[in-house]
């Protein structure tokens, strides 16, 4: 009887809470219901609205949860005006419309026309100091070398008369000049007076012709010598000065070190004149009779010289190779400019017979594409890409031997430019929407 209680007692209990379930889930599904359709009322497209998130705002899950869609109403469309799809600018031709127009395009062209070419004939070779130009300065006395003020390293400019170093005796017992010049001034005055009694005694005839010349000759001796001490100051050290104004090239002594009269002490070039040395290889000796000027570059500059702007001269070639080349040197004698540093090495072309009514176009116009060349022929704004043959190159023009005719129209600046322009464009169509 009491199991029966129990399970009377637990069936009315299933019972209960299967209608508290009921009753829940009723309530439950009618919330959402009414949540939904609000939600559905409020997400609406006017005449052409763009799509919003401000439905998302009324979207809230009260019960607990943070998650809510305030972030996205702020990302909206006017944030999507910072990001747009459309170029930067346009490349706008006469009757188009800015908003279809590509990439803005900076180049240059120039009309093809014919005119005279040359021959040319690329080598290497080196940029060297004019021999008249280098100058040695050397040690007028034996002594002890001090360096001046001045700043005496290669390339520094020194002008004339600039002092470069000092020659002192210091306490050398041996070969010091401080002692030789005032030894050097004694005797000079002593020669001095000893002349001027003999010309006084002369003409008395109180001593003989020979007495005479001798004093005479001692004097002049001593003099020149003198002449030469008179570099030195006061004290009797020998003052080193730059003869003329030039840049150094080499130091070749240390400050203290002991030189002696003749040594070596520094290099300068004047600003006088250079030398262009083409090394031309023994298979093309033939063209060193026809050579009549060179254009040059440098790794240090991006200039094209000219040998002609500076005022060279073809002045010599070898007749034979040297013990450490097979090459056969070409010498020009070029104006000295700033731009170009003695003893380094340059590309030479060597400009040869003329070639009459030949199409050359600058360098900058020509493009590489696995291993052909071509250039973008410009038709007012409009381009195409045309494949040629090319010929020699000096340097600045290359000689185009087939794919150009005269008349038309080549980009000769800003080709890069125009090759990426057309490998970039995009169709108008594309548009951008969440």
């Amino acid at each position: 009887m009491k199991n029966i209680i129990i399970l009377i007692a637990v069936s009315i209990a299933l019972t209960l809470s299967c209608k508290n379930s009921k009753h829940d889930h009723d309530h439950l599904h009618e919330d959402n219901s009414t949540h939904l359709h609000a939600g559905e009322s409020t997400l609406s497209h006017e005449a052409g609205s763009t799509h919003s998130h401000e439905a998302d705002t009324e979207h809230s899950h009260e019960a607990g949860s943070t998650h809510t869609h305030d972030a996205d109403a702020e990302h909206s469309h006017d944030a999507d005006a910072e990001h747009s799809h459309e170029p930067d600018a346009a490349l706008v031709h006469e009757g188009e419309d800015p908003a279809v127009a590509g990439p803005v395009v900076e180049y240059s062209s120039e009309k093809i026309i014919r005119k005279t070419f040359h021959k040319v004939q690329r080598v290497s070779g080196t940029i060297l100091t004019d021999k008249k130009g280098e100058i040695a300065i050397l040690a007028s006395s034996s002594g002890i070398i001090s360096f001046s003020d001045q700043f005496l390293y290669p390339g520094i400019k020194v002008a004339m008369g600039t002092n470069l170093f000092t020659i002192s005796g210091a306490d050398l017992s041996k070969d010091n000049p401080e002692i030789e010049y005032k030894q050097l001034v004694a005797d000079y005055n002593r020669a001095g007076q000893n002349f001027e009694r003999a010309k006084r005694l002369i003409e008395d005839k109180l001593v003989t012709e020979e007495h005479y010349l001798a004093a005479k000759n001692e004097f002049e001796k001593i003099s020149a010598e003198y002449r030469i001490y008179s570099l030195s100051d006061s004290s009797g050290q020998r003052i080193i000065k730059a003869p003329k104004t030039a840049y150094i090239k080499d130091v070749l002594v240390e400050e203290g070190e002991y030189v002696n009269a003749g040594d070596k002490l520094l290099t300068v070039q004047a600003e006088s004149k250079l030398i262009l040395k083409a090394d031309i290889p023994p298979g093309r000796l033939d063209v060193r009779t026809r050579i009549k000027a060179a254009k040059f570059a440098c790794a240090y500059s991006d200039r094209i010289f000219n040998t002609e702007d500076l005022n060279g001269k073809l002045i010599s070639y070898g007749r034979s190779g040297s013990d450490d080349s097979f090459y056969i040197p070409l010498f020009f004698r070029i104006d000295f400019t700033e731009e170009l540093i003695p003893g380094t090495f340059a590309d030479i072309w060597l400009i040869g017979e003329d070639i009459k009514d030949a199409i050359a176009i600058p360098n900058s116009a020509i493009m590489e594409e696995f291993g052909k060349l071509y250039v973008f022929i410009d038709h007012e704004g409009h381009f195409d890409k045309r494949f040629i043959e090319a010929g020699e190159s000096d340097g600045q023009f290359t000689h185009i031997l087939s794919g150009l005719s005269e008349s038309e129209h080549v980009v000769t600046q800003g080709a890069y430019q125009v090759k990426m322009s057309m490998m970039s464009s995009i169709p108008n169509t594309h548009q951008h929407s969440h």
